[in-house]
């Protein structure tokens, strides 16, 4: 918990502009940073949610906090405050379901903001089509709420692989791939559960990072295995699912040096035509890339 003098003045600032607070908190991190986190009615979140506000937390704090991650569901807005961060990230994704089909079987979420840190999720469902669509949708959904709540990935990993395993005798197998970028340090942390190669391009060169471990779902207990990193500003993540290594993956570095210099979303298409053309047995799988580049805030 924050010391009760900080606590004071966060709850002075935030209920007197809105008093309809039905639960407010405030913490230190693991790394002494603050945090703030509060929930009211979805009505009421526009009160809050102002670079206004961000500016008072800030004097009363003596420290530059930066406007709030703001999350909606159910009628209920869910607002976080942190430190202003010195770096944030820019991203783009592109998907292509295999065979034309209405449903991709990958699933992904960007939290560019949650308490200092960034956060790219892919999952990877079993198959192809609305089955594999609908695992890694759960998979990637619990996950977002977990992280947004404060959970550390590991933990919230076996949370995912006990639900899928929790699904009443059916196979559910799905991979799992988690980066979390600390935005004051640039530290990357890499949760891998049975998942692809994940592509770091530092000082201008590609470097795959891949780290042998199992899906999710498909053992009680099962851990996933991390891989943490030192980046800087102007480096590059791009994560991907199977389907764009199906044919292989050792063109993928060549292929990403090659596509550095142009915009992330150009970046990703350029990768996924890329995957495609070397696909010469017919055999086709969803695809996924997400990419992110650290930059200044």
């Amino acid at each position: 918990c924050a010391p009760d003098a900080t606590a004071d003045a966060v709850s002075r600032a935030l209920r007197g502009r809105c008093r309809e607070l039905d639960e407010l908190s405030c913490y230190l991190d693991g790394e002494g940073r603050i945090g703030i986190l509060a929930r009211l009615p979805e009505r009421h979140a526009a009160r809050l949610s102002s670079p206004e506000t961000a500016a008072e937390l800030s004097e009363a704090l003596g420290e530059e906090i930066g406007e709030p991650q703001v999350s909606l569901r159910d009628g209920e807005a869910r607002l976080c405050w942190s430190a202003r961060t010195p770096f944030c990230i820019e991203t783009a994704f592109l998907q292509r379901a295999a065979h034309r089909n209405r449903y991709c079987g990958d699933d992904c979420r960007i939290l560019p903001q949650v308490g200092g840190r960034a956060a790219l999720l892919l999952a990877d469902g079993m198959g192809v089509g609305s089955p594999a669509a609908v695992d890694a949708g759960l998979c990637t959904e619990l996950l977002e709420r977990l992280i947004t709540a404060g959970a550390s990935p590991q933990p919230a990993l076996r949370l995912v692989s006990a639900a899928l395993l929790s699904g009443g005798g059916e196979e559910r197998l799905c991979t799992v791939d988690a980066a979390i970028l600390d935005l004051f340090t640039c530290r990357l942390d890499l949760y891998k559960a049975g998942a692809a190669p994940t592509y770091v391009l530092r000082q201008g060169r590609a470097a795959a990072i891949e780290t042998p471990s199992l899906p999710v779902g498909i053992l009680d207990g099962a851990e996933a295995e991390r891989t943490t990193l030192s980046l800087a500003e102007g480096d590059l993540v791009v994560m991907v699912s199977d389907g764009v290594t199906d044919s292989g993956a050792g063109w993928i570095p060549s292929e990403l040096n090659a596509l550095a210099a142009e915009p992330l979303d150009q970046l990703c298409s350029g990768l996924l035509d890329a995957a495609a053309a070397r696909r010469t047995d017919g055999h086709e799988d969803d695809m996924t890339v997400i990419a992110a580049r650290i930059v200044r805030s």
